[in-house]
């Protein structure tokens, strides 16, 4: 079984999908360094630990790209539960566009999220 998954992965590595490049050309840009590559699904959905550099030292943030036309709520909110799961802050990455919901939570509600369009 082991040796038919391997098989199937080399078609959802993250490193090969344009959406990661994007990534880790504004990583490189933000001065933003990964610790961890948590998991892709099918290069669309790519989550990390990273590390992001402040005047007050490091920080590390629990971080949730999404190659998607629309973020909703509820995507923010997922991603949200798994940075909490993790104990750490919430980097969110897309090269969409929030809806209307999604950008009222972030102002009104949801403080400790950085939200950056690519």
């Amino acid at each position: 079984e082991l040796a038919k998954s391997a098989e199937k992965k080399p078609k959802k590595t993250i490193d090969k999908t344009g959406f990661f490049k994007e990534i880790n050309n504004f990583f490189n840009k933000s001065n933003v360094k990964i610790i961890e590559t948590i998991g892709s699904k099918n290069g669309i959905d790519l989550e990390f630990i990273v590390e992001v550099q402040t005047s007050l030292g490091s920080i590390k943030y629990f971080c949730k790209s999404k190659d998607k036309n629309k973020i909703s709520d509820s995507d923010i909110g997922s991603a949200l539960l798994q940075a909490q799961s993790k104990n750490l802050p919430l980097l969110f990455v897309t090269n969409g566009s929030l809806t209307k919901t999604a950008k009222e939570m972030l102002d009104n509600d949801f403080k400790n999220i950085i939200f950056k369009n690519i």
